[in-house]
């Protein structure tokens, strides 16, 4: 999934949605809104290695990369078969940023 041109590391941080109701996250400093839907994980990538998060009212989540712009987000379906996980799916890319 990294691309392997750059030459900072590319930092993965995964995790999953269990709840029904879907989630609002947010990404500063790039200024990414991304549903969070239900049954569903989610991989941001950058080569950021300082990250805040803040889970605040109503079901929103700020994600900080400290002091970077441009992450990749991907998602998939989660599946209890974990030696036939679906591939991720890139939805938003600001690598350019």
């Amino acid at each position: 999934m990294s691309d392997t041109t750059n030459s900072k590391p590319i930092i993965g941080i995964e995790f999953y949605n269990e709840q029904v109701a879907k989630l609002t996250l947010w990404i500063e400093l790039s200024c990414i809104e991304v549903i969070l839907e239900a049954d569903t994980e989610y991989r941001i990538e950058s080569d950021e290695t300082e990250y805040r998060i803040e889970f605040r009212k109503d079901n929103f989540i700020v994600f900080y990369l400290q002091y970077r712009f441009g992450p990749k987000v991907f998602k998939r379906p989660y599946s209890k078969d974990f030696q036939n996980l679906p591939a991720w799916e890139l939805i938003e890319d600001y690598s350019d940023i």
